[in-house]
């Protein structure tokens, strides 16, 4: 089993400063290709250094309190391990401020995977989680807490720009699953997502800009236990290739061995999809599967399946000879047997779901925007599809692309001032050579009447993992270069030289005349069709962006304090 790790490095006070390293939670929302600038706050003061829900406080902390960071700096939460489940203390603190949590384990040990578990309890914590979650080692965060109760202010950076490879411009990515859909939350949580995805999965296909392949969990009966109930309930082939029972009663509903029969159909769907070109009607099927063979509907069967396989189009006659008789031997699930056990570095794939990019395991909520944006960090860098560059996706550090990959979504000709909805870059002359959608806020006539955007990339991060409304913030402020005064605005007193600046004043004032008569000119000749043009165009820019920030779906749910299953498995 391999603990996906990702960076913290303090940057103050000097004595601690250094990169540490943290297990990336497999629940919440890691920044993939980004990184989090903050200040870290360990709550001592409020007497709850777990976090936990007391009936006190049912939050966690006292109804109202917030916790406080630097101006400019994320929030991000230090708490002890122990008490509670950890989605209970994330959520806990996301509640109370946390733009990202980190988990103090309460043992001297090697970093485990926080996981969680498959009960309804813990849904109402993980599903509305949408921070970042760490564990780090006890000594680590000993360390920090020192610094903390010593009065100091303990600055960082969560990074997590090279969580996931990007070596190139295709991205290679597999998932670990079953056919099961009526196991509970964990399955229901994985066919919604599969449902979502299908169409982003389709367009990165037939775009040519991923590889994907869906692979199949199973495992193989001990030999003493073949001749068991529990062996002939759940497994194909005289114990070869086995799944737990849907519902834990062996008398009753269907046995782990209709899981592998079905599992066994849809890897053939895929090798004849992919061996047609058209890999992505595998996801076509699945989504049809999920909603139309359910257990539920007692339609778990290999006819609905076939049902489907022919309506997508494939060739079911292949397909059953692939599929073969159920207890054949069968080398597509032995190929799929020896996969799980995983080369190189990678490691075993233990957890179901499992979400493998670019060779490593994704750590986070099985959620469509979630790991959309894992796979587009898994890009080179300006190598991405358009599909990545979508408002409110993704907060990238290294794309340039400015002009492209930024969008404004509102805009207020008096105050000049824009609502930013898509950071992806930090916007500066250098990077853009036009400037275009910015001369609509600030003069760009000149050099020297250039005006510098002031740099909210940060804390529009930090509000925008949060789940906060960006439209509800600035996200630039004009102001004027170094050397000149003036507030900066188009129609204010714009920026004017302090010194040494007549004969560029002298020329910067016939082009702002000019660039005026333009201006006036196209907005007597032009003005419906712009606001025409412009209402369309917000209104499309809106409506993504607060779909962005809807409440996410039902997702993975809490593993009891202390073990997860990948713990478990060590």
């Amino acid at each position: 089993f391999v603990v996906e790790s990702g960076s913290l490095k303090i940057t103050n006070p000097s004595s601690i400063r250094g990169d540490y390293t943290i297990a990336l939670a497999n629940f919440g929302v890691p920044m993939y290709g980004a990184d989090l600038r903050g200040t870290i706050v360990y709550p001592v003061d409020t007497g709850n250094i777990l976090g936990c829900s007391t009936s006190e406080h049912p939050s966690g902390f006292q109804e109202g309190y917030h916790f406080d960071s630097l101006p400019g700096y994320a929030t991000i939460v230090l708490l002890k391990r122990g008490g509670c489940m950890f989605t209970e203390k994330v959520i806990n603190a996301q509640l109370h401020g946390a733009d990202a949590v980190i988990i103090a384990d309460n043992t001297e040990e090697a970093l485990i995977t926080m996981d969680s578990a498959d009960d309804i309890e813990t849904l109402s914590y993980l599903k509305n989680i949408t921070v970042p979650a760490a564990l780090v080692r006890k000594s680590d965060a000993d360390a920090i807490v020192r610094q903390i109760q010593a009065g100091n202010a303990v600055l960082c950076v969560l990074d997590w720009s090279e969580a996931l490879p990007h070596p190139d411009d295709k991205v290679e990515w597999e998932l670990w699953t079953n056919m099961n859909n009526g196991c509970g939350p964990k399955c229901t949580q994985t066919t919604q997502f599969v449902k979502a995805f299908a169409p982003i999965a389709k367009q990165l296909e037939q775009g040519g800009y991923t590889t994907f392949i869906p692979h199949f969990l199973t495992w193989h009966c001990m030999e003493q236990y073949k001749g068991s109930i529990e062996c002939q309930k759940q497994c194909l082939s005289n114990g070869s290739y086995c799944a737990p029972d849907p519902d834990e009663d062996f008398e009753h509903g269907y046995d782990g061995r209709d899981v592998v029969v079905q599992n066994l159909l849809s890897l053939c769907v895929y090798q004849n999809a992919n061996s047609t070109q058209s890999p992505w009607l595998w996801w076509e099927y699945m989504s049809q599967f999920d909603t139309r063979c359910t257990m539920d509907a007692n339609r778990f069967n290999t006819e609905c399946a076939n049902t489907i396989i022919t309506g997508i189009g494939l060739d079911l006659d292949v397909i059953t000879r692939c599929a073969g008789s159920p207890d054949d031997i069968h080398p597509i699930l032995d190929a799929e047997q020896k996969a799980q056990l995983g080369e190189g570095g990678r490691g075993d794939v233990t957890i179901n779901p499992t979400l493998i990019v670019n060779d490593r395991h994704y750590r986070g909520k099985f959620e469509e925007s979630a790991v959309l944006k894992a796979i587009c960090s898994g890009f080179d860098p300006s190598t991405e599809p358009d599909i990545c560059l979508n408002p409110g996706l993704t907060f990238r550090k290294h794309l340039v692309s400015v002009t492209m990959n930024v969008r404004l979504a509102k805009l207020d000709t008096t105050s000049a001032t824009g609502i930013l909805t898509d950071v992806l870059g930090v916007w500066t002359p250098s990077e853009d050579s036009s400037a275009n959608v910015l001369s609509a806020l600030c003069p760009t006539a000149t050099q020297r009447e250039i005006v510098t955007a002031k740099d909210r990339i940060s804390e529009l991060k930090v509000e925008g993992v949060a789940g906060m409304d960006p439209l509800s913030r600035e996200a630039y402020v004009c102001q004027c270069p170094e050397g000149y005064s003036g507030d900066g605005l188009r129609e204010g007193s714009g920026c004017e030289g302090t010194s040494g600046s007549e004969s560029n004043g002298l020329a910067a004032g016939w082009v702002i005349l000019i660039v005026l008569a333009i201006i006036t000119v196209c907005a007597v000749t032009g003005y419906g069709l712009y606001k025409y043009r412009l209402k369309s165009y917000m209104d499309a820019e809106i409506r993504s962006i607060m779909a962005q920030y809807m409440p996410l779906d039902k997702d993975t749910m809490d593993q009891e304090d202390g073990q997860s299953p990948a713990e478990n498995a060590l």
